[in-house]
């Protein structure tokens, strides 16, 4: 298995990710597992007080019996509902924890080799339904494009021979690092300078944190590494902005010490270190202009569009990638309003932060970092949705000299978490709003019916043939005749009305903004017209029927409680009397009134 890095800020949305499968599935575990050699490794876990497992946890990856191997093996999906009925799998190690059932899917590497797998874990039998079983290949997509994005980061270090920004580095007179924001900052790339003063690197030390680690003098009153940690803490928390230069007794080769000067700013997730022999060359007068050398060298070949605003407001750079996500040149973007880069409700957003940044700097006030979702204006005028970071750059003597902004395409990510809110809000066969959201629309319906003095109607109705045909023709017919029903559904209401399966052959229609009770009976009575007329299913003509059951806002019921159970048991009464038949709530309670008074 070859090595592989995944950036703190992967491993966490991924920890996020099995958070909320692992809520919605309602299971007690959730875990991504990687190949590590041998062996098979927990890389990530739910954070619940649910899961047993340990991230780091090993197991050897041939014939261990665990799921994740024939998953892994397979390369397929595995679903194992109770472990303890199956002669295969009632002695996996999994067993250890209780863990009875088993979904999982395998994830492979950019490459297409295997990474490893996503899976859940429950200690009660679970037969896991389609809607959970779409979810999770769906996580299994998001961490294979997760995977292929991370791993064309990581071959940034593969490109030092034919790289235009590497030949630039290796041709500037000081020592600079290169390396990834991640626990040890593993170096990327170091130029010839660097080499030259300081040596190459041992096998041992692959991380910026070994080596500043290992180099120190014994006369040092503190040591390089302690430093080094603070002027990397100022470079984090302030991302874009240049450290402080801070001084130090590094050990060259021939064991002399240099008295050197460092400097760091993180742009994205690259740390840029630039160490500056103090010894060879004379004090800078303006240590800006280093790290200004440094920044433009990186802003050109960042994944995201970086520019610059003086006080005026007026563009002052922007980065070559702006082509590539925009489809703008550098210069077209330089002679127009940055205005023009946003959708005109998100510039609305922009202008108040840029007032509020202008007037903290008047102020002498601290400046702040901003960070906002908004539109971003390509240059065929379509939009996408971009994450805005702005701060501001000072001086060594506290002037301000320019904003900085960072826009990035989050599109896919803003495209995810739309599916993913899809998904849970919706059922995974018809397409219909979910109970969940069908109730919280109807809450929303009453609310809007008391401003508007407007009745909302709730029909809960259940189809009468459906069991005969799933068991004449099979799941796949039942599976296309609730389709079927749910087509009637949505062609028999407005826009502005909600249906949704509530489960099983149950469906709920909310109808707002009627004048009269007889707006939801001419719904309801075109719902059973429709949905008895023949339709045909593999070569076989099929009929259904449904009986409903309408309750009435503000008559019947005062909440959504109240409203649904209702219409559930008007609909009983309309099914017992008979195929295709709708009933009103108060119509049973006027009977029952009407035999108590007898």
């Amino acid at each position: 298995m070859k090595n592989f890095i995944i950036s703190d800020k992967i491993i966490t949305e991924w920890q996020e990710i099995l958070n909320l499968i692992v809520s919605i599935s309602g299971v007690k575990a959730g875990l991504i597992m990687h190949i590590n050699g041998d062996y098979l490794e927990v890389l990530t876990k739910n954070t619940n007080k649910t899961s047993p497992y340990l991230i780091g946890e090993k197991n050897h990856l041939k014939d261990s019996g665990l799921y994740c191997e024939t998953v892994i093996k397979k390369q397929e999906m595995l679903l194992v509902d109770n472990a303890l009925k199956s002669d295969k799998w009632n002695h996996n190690p999994d067993l250890q924890y209780n863990m009875i059932a088993y979904l999982g899917f395998p994830i492979r590497d950019s490459d297409g080799t295997p990474f490893g797998t996503i899976c859940i874990l429950d200690n009660k039998e679970n037969h896991f339904p389609p809607n959970i079983i779409k979810l999770m290949e769906k996580m299994r997509d998001l961490l294979e494009k997760n995977l292929i994005i991370e791993n064309k980061f990581i071959n940034m270090k593969h490109l030092a021979d034919n790289s235009l920004m590497h030949k630039v580095i290796d041709n500037i007179p000081t020592s600079i690092c290169l390396s990834l924001l991640s626990p040890k900052y593993r170096i990327l790339y170091v130029n010839q300078h660097f080499k030259q003063t300081f040596g190459e690197f041992t096998s041992d030390i692959m991380s910026l944190s070994d080596w500043f680690s290992k180099n120190n003098s014994d006369d040092a009153e503190q040591t390089n590494y302690y430093i080094w940690k603070k002027v990397v803490h100022e470079a984090v928390s302030n991302p874009g902005t240049p450290t402080n230069p801070c001084e130090m007794n590094l050990v060259s080769p021939d064991f002399s010490l240099r008295r050197t000067l460092i400097i760091a700013v993180v742009l994205d997730k690259i740390l840029l270190t630039s160490l500056i022999d103090l010894s060879r060359i004379t004090y800078l007068q303006n240590d800006f202009s280093i790290s200004e050398t440094n920044n433009e060298l990186l802003y050109d070949n960042s994944l995201d569009v970086i520019w610059t605003l003086n006080k005026n407001s007026n563009l002052t750079y922007v980065s070559p990638t702006v082509r590539n996500i925009t489809g703008y040149t550098v210069d077209e973007c330089l002679k127009s309003s940055i205005k023009n880069m946003f959708a005109e409700s998100s510039w609305e957003i922009i202008q108040k932060i840029l007032t509020e940044i202008y007037s903290n700097i008047n102020a002498n006030k601290s400046a702040h970092v901003y960070r906002q979702e908004v539109q971003v204006k390509r240059k065929d005028n379509s939009l996408f949705w971009g994450e805005l970071t702005m701060n501001s750059v000072y001086d060594s003597n506290g002037e301000f000299i320019e904003l900085v902004g960072v826009t990035r395409d989050i599109s896919m990510r803003r495209k995810f978490e739309n599916q993913l809110i899809h998904l849970a809000t919706h059922d995974i066969l018809t397409d219909l709003p979910n109970a969940r959201l069908s109730s919280e629309r109807l809450s929303t319906a009453l609310s809007m019916s008391k401003r508007y003095n407007r009745l909302v109607a709730v029909m809960f109705m259940d189809l009468n043939l459906f069991k005969k045909i799933n068991d004449n023709y099979g799941h796949s017919a039942g599976n296309a005749a609730l389709k079927h029903f749910a087509a009637v559904l949505r062609s028999s209401i407005c826009e502005t009305d909600t249906a949704a399966r509530i489960g099983g052959d149950e469906f709920l229609v909310v109808a707002v903004n009627l004048q009269t009770r007889n707006s939801a009976e001419k719904i309801a009575e075109k719902i059973l017209k429709t949905i008895s007329e023949p339709f045909i299913i593999d070569g076989h003509y099929l009929k259904l029927s449904a009986s409903i059951g309408i309750t009435l806002y503000p008559s019947d019921g005062k909440n959504v409680e109240q409203l649904i159970n209702l219409a559930d048991s008007a609909m009983y009464e309309a099914k017992k009397q008979g195929h295709n038949k709708y009933k009103f709530a108060d119509e049973i309670h006027k009977q029952r009134q009407s035999l108590l008074s007898i």
